[in-house]
């Protein structure tokens, strides 16, 4: 689990910003986020808000530490993208709350999967990689480069058009068609799309995935009271 300040300075480092450099303007966004996500109901009957968007939990009261997940830092980063790309904060806070088992599972699948091929051709992994190499292939979020290894969350551009609900059934725990496994199902998806005159956003989640993960465990957590 993490505290605020990993969570804010590890999205900061994998978008290449200095958390000490002018990114006021990205923490605002960040606040935004998650203050839309709090004062927005969990209603268990809903399709949509089923469970928080960023947070495991109700707020533990005043005075108390709120923790996050190494999903919900990922989750908070997707939805930065989708408010840069135009979505507003409220239909992220739906998207992420409709989608979040079935990318909560993506997640898991994607840290615990075995990093040597998959950051083969990258050579992070190389005895001969330097750590200035290192940290520019995560800087740039170049760790994998084979799209058949990366999932992406594939979602209508227009954010009044209703969510999809195909779903892929090639495995015992079916998920959502838009979350989309390599580039074969990624095409299939936006060809569907396509023909139904839906544009197509298109949000990569696997190296940002590992691009957190590495920062998060390089950022030590803030005592209470501290800035």
């Amino acid at each position: 689990m993490y505290k605020r300040n990993q969570l804010e300075e590890a999205i900061l480092r994998s978008e290449g910003h200095d958390p000490a450099g002018e990114v006021q303007d990205i923490r605002i966004r960040m606040k935004r986020l998650l203050d839309s996500d709090r004062k927005r109901a969990v209603v268990v009957e809903s399709l949509f808000d089923q469970a928080y968007a960023f947070y495991s939990a109700a707020a533990p009261g005043t005075g108390q530490e709120v923790w996050f997940t190494s999903y919900e830092v990922l989750a908070l980063w997707v939805g930065l993208k989708l408010l840069a790309s135009g979505y507003p904060q409220g239909r992220v806070v739906t998207v992420l709350r409709h989608h979040r088992k079935a990318l909560e599972r993506e997640h898991e699948r994607i840290t615990s999967s075995d990093l040597l091929p998959l950051f083969g051709r990258s050579g992070f992994l190389d005895k001969r990689a330097t750590d200035e190499h290192r940290e520019r292939l995560v800087q740039e979020g170049r760790l994998v480069e084979r799209i058949d290894d990366m999932v992406f969350l594939a979602i209508e551009a227009v954010p009044d058009v209703g969510i999809s609900t195909r779903v892929i059934n090639d495995d015992s725990d079916p998920r959502p068609a838009n979350i989309c496994r390599g580039g074969k199902e990624l095409m299939h998806f936006m060809e569907v799309e396509g023909f139904m005159k839906r544009p197509v956003l298109v949000v990569e989640l696997t190296n940002a995935a590992h691009q957190l993960t590495h920062w998060l465990a390089r950022i030590e957590p803030t005592r209470r009271g501290r800035p």
